[in-house]
């Protein structure tokens, strides 16, 4: 409970260390915040407060009252318009059985907002590097200031950064649409073996993504038949009524009614006595706001959340894209016009460093990014440098002219002229 009250009242200017993007932490972080928010109000409300007052006749004394009180809370109420006939104890009712459980359906909502976020953390401790700690390695990086720490933090960030890309295999990166479409589609049946073609991360990624609108959705759907079908169109209809001020269709709002009626049996000497209460449910005037903000906010949050999963696939689809976007961060021109870029984007980087790199310009900043980029850079060069060393060794001790001398010296031509 202490860790939801630290996460409820930290500082909206305090960013949480996370590897994700904006979008990420919407649904697991602000979201899942205000409906611990709504729980917490809810259950002060319902569980401190008055949670239900029943009208009761004359004769009751306060006992009575306290007992038809504490009954019609525990045992449901109906709704029944104003302007209809009590119906018969025969008839069937219009019971409400939900709003007593509502904090609980809160906080089960904010668990469930959490969940695509507890997969994404524990399948990318699996990729062999832990992404949070370059996150907060970065951090560190970026608040030393250039002291003289920073470069202690910078090369811990490419040491981690450069293990992780070189310890996979390559790829033939003249691959074409559908042969990519084709590993895309095996490494989502099967992320463990997308480790192989360099985007593991990025397929568990989108996978997260897809989970994000796959539990709002639900939540949607859950919620309507909850609510007796009456969700699909809660919010509108309460927006409606507030924007005409129309008190009428607010009072009679059947799905978080502020009057109920309660019916109840009480035993005087022998005798079983019915009794048609009528009781109001104060704790519904703010429940009906929740959930009429909350359906807002699922839709936009929804909506954001299926245009940012296609940007993301746009990022896997697209070389196009994904070149664009490294060259805008290599400022220096002899680097964009080595003939090493591609190989150094699609067969060393790949998708995985791409997301990497991504994710850490969200969280940091565009000069941040343009700084590892830099020293990865010559890692990756320096890489091609030593196996072309050990190529020219084995070439000279064949007794055969070292063919690829002119190639390595290009490469240190590369790393030169930076």
């Amino acid at each position: 409970m202490q860790k939801l009250m630290r996460l409820a009242t930290r500082s909206p200017n305090v960013q949480p260390k996370r590897f994700d993007d904006a979008i990420d932490r919407l649904n697991h972080y602000y979201t899942l915040i205000i409906l611990i928010l709504f729980a917490f109000i809810v259950t002060m409300h319902s569980y401190v407060g008055k949670s239900i007052i029943c009208w009761a006749p004359k004769h009751f004394t306060k006992s009575h009252i306290l007992y038809s009180n504490s009954y019609c809370w525990v045992r449901n109420t109906y709704f029944l318009n104003f302007m209809d006939p009590i119906p018969q104890r025969d008839e069937p009712k219009d019971y409400i059985l939900y709003y007593q459980w509502i904090p609980f359906i809160f906080m089960g909502q904010a668990m469930l907002f959490n969940i695509p976020n507890v997969f994404w953390r524990t399948m990318n401790s699996k990729a062999g590097v832990d992404c949070d700690d370059i996150l907060q390695t970065t951090y560190n990086y970026v608040e030393s200031n250039k002291t003289s720490k920073s470069e202690k933090y910078l090369n811990l960030i490419l040491t981690q950064t450069d293990r992780f890309l070189t310890k996979s295999k390559k790829i033939d990166v003249t691959k074409g649409f559908i042969e990519k479409f084709r590993k895309m589609v095996l490494s989502t049946c099967n992320p463990f073996s997308s480790k192989s073609y360099g985007h593991y991360l990025f397929t568990i990624y989108i996978l997260t993504k897809v989970l994000y609108i796959i539990n709002i959705t639900v939540q949607i759907l859950v919620l309507n038949q909850l609510f007796s079908n009456k969700y699909n169109l809660f919010g509108w209809d309460m927006l409606n009524a507030m924007i005409s001020n129309d008190e009428t269709t607010v009072f009679n709002n059947s799905t978080f009614p502020r009057v109920t009626m309660c019916d109840i049996k009480i035993r005087r000497l022998g005798n079983v006595q019915d009794y048609t209460l009528q009781c109001v449910l104060p704790v519904n005037l703010y429940t009906e706001k929740m959930y009429a903000f909350l359906y807002f906010w699922f839709f936009i949050v929804v909506f954001m959340d299926v245009v940012n999963l296609m940007v993301w696939l746009g990022v896997g689809f697209s070389k196009k894209d994904r070149y664009r976007y490294i060259t805008n961060h290599l400022k220096d021109a002899s680097i964009k016009k080595s003939v090493h870029v591609k190989e150094f984007i699609f067969g060393y980087l790949r998708l995985d460093g791409i997301l990497l790199l991504k994710l850490i310009g969200h969280n940091t900043s565009s000069l941040t990014v343009n700084i590892i980029l830099q020293g990865l850079w010559k890692k990756f060069m320096f890489s091609k440098i030593n196996t072309f060393n050990k190529k020219d060794e084995k070439t000279e001790n064949q007794n055969l002219a070292p063919a690829s001398l002119t190639e390595n010296e290009k490469l240190i031509n590369d790393i030169v002229s930076e």
